[in-house]
């Protein structure tokens, strides 16, 4: 099995006194090895001037900030 698309699977089964027992059907999967494109924007609410930086007045008292992000509809 090389490349992407569609691999139709075959399966056989034999026994000890070699018998042979044939899966009812083929399956196909499809191969994809290019990842989604799952997250979408990822902003940073703190930065109150939109410049990418937080300094001190933007993060909280304990040093720390929150990110959001999403997932991008139509993923399964």
């Amino acid at each position: 099995m090389t490349g992407e698309g569609p691999v139709a699977i075959h399966a056989e089964a034999v026994d000890a006194q070699g018998n042979v027992d044939v899966a009812d059907a083929d399956v196909t999967v499809t191969v994809d090895t290019v990842p989604a494109d799952l997250i979408g924007a990822i902003t940073i609410p703190e930065d109150l001037n939109g410049d990418g930086i937080l300094n001190a007045d933007e993060l909280g008292t304990d040093g720390s900030f929150n990110a959001q992000s999403g997932i991008r509809t139509g993923c399964s």
